[in-house]
C-alpha cells in the first residue's frame, strides 16, 4: 500500500433507479464515454497498489486477457446526485487506474479503484484520487449506415509529469451489456460502490482476439507515481472504444 499514502438525465430514474430489494442507498445517476487501455505491467510493482492481503489477479478471458491493470478514461457527460441535481459540476474528465484482484486467503475476487486522477480537490468515494489536469480531444466520422470511426487524444497532467494514449481506430458494431458491477478502495476493501449500468463497447485492439482496427497508437507514461509499473516491460493488450455508458450508483 506504500503508492497509495497521503493521499436521471432524460433516461429516468424511474429506469435506471429502482429500489434494490437490499438495504442499499441510491447515490448518484451518470452519463460517460469512455476510453479503456488494457496493460500488463511490472507485478512486483503493482503489489504496493492492492490491499495486503490481496494479490494480482489477471482477467483469465475475454477481450483483455492476461490484463492486470486498466485506465478507464472517462469524459462525464453528466453527474447528477439523488435528488437529479448537477453532481461536481456535472461536466468534467478524468481517468481511473483499475487493478483487479483477489484476497490471498480465500481466492475472493475484488476489483479496486487503485487510482482516480480527477479535476476535484477531495480524495473521492475511493480515498485515491488525486488532483489533475486531464484533456481529451476527440474526433469522430461516419457516412451512411457505416459504424463511425476517429481518434481519441488522452493527456493526463499530474505530479509533474504526464500521461498520453492516443490513437486512430476504425469503427464496428459495438456489444451492449446491462449489469452490475461492485468496486472496491485497496484503502478499505470493506468499502464497496454497486454501480448498475448500460453500456455500448468497441473493442478496437485485443491481442488475445486477435482484433486490430488500430492506427498511430501512442503511449507515454511520465508520472513519477507510474514509473515502476511502467518500466518498459508493460504490453499493452488491448483499446476499447465506449461510446454509451449510464449507470446509478448504490452504496451498500
Amino acid at each position: 500500500m506504500s503508492a497509495l499514502k497521503g493521499t436521471a438525465v432524460a433516461l429516468g430514474l424511474s429506469t435506471f433507479a429502482s429500489v434494490p430489494a437490499t438495504a442499499e442507498t441510491f447515490d448518484s445517476t451518470i452519463a460517460d464515454t469512455r476510453t479503456l487501455a488494457a496493460f500488463t505491467v511490472n507485478e512486483d510493482a503493482l503489489a504496493a497498489w492492492l490491499p495486503d492481503t490481496h494479490v494480482s489477479a489477471p482477467y483469465g478471458s475475454g477481450s483483455f486477457a492476461g490484463t492486470n491493470l486498466v485506465m478507464m478514461f472517462i469524459d462525464r457527460m453528466l453527474h447528477q446526485n439523488a435528488e437529479g441535481d448537477p453532481k461536481n459540476g456535472g461536466a468534467y474528465r478524468m481517468m481511473a487506474l483499475i487493478v483487479p484482484g483477489k484476497d490471498a486467503a480465500t481466492g475472493e475476487k475484488s476489483t479496486f479503484i487503485a487510482r482516480l486522477y480527477s479535476p476535484g480537490e477531495g480524495a473521492g468515494p475511493y480515498k485515491t484520487a488525486v488532483q489533475s489536469t486531464i484533456r481529451h480531444d476527440v474526433s469522430l466520422r461516419g457516412t451512411g449506415t457505416e459504424p463511425l470511426s476517429g481518434r481519441h487524444v488522452w493527456q493526463v497532467e499530474q505530479g509533474g509529469g504526464m500521461l498520453e494514449i492516443s490513437f486512430d481506430y476504425a469503427g464496428g458494431v459495438p456489444s451492449r451489456k446491462v449489469g452490475e458491477s461492485v468496486l472496491s478502495t485497496p484503502l478499505d476493501p470493506t468499502v464497496k460502490r454497486i454501480y448498475r449500468y448500460d453500456q455500448l463497447t468497441d473493442v478496437v485492439l485485443s491481442g488475445p482476439k486477435g482484433i486490430d482496427r488500430v492506427n498511430n497508437v501512442t503511449v507515454r507514461v511520465e508520472i513519477p507515481e507510474l514509473a515502476e509499473m511502467f518500466d518498459r516491460s508493460e504490453a499493452l493488450i488491448g483499446l476499447a472504444d465506449r461510446p454509451f455508458y449510464t449507470r446509478t450508483t448504490w452504496k451498500p
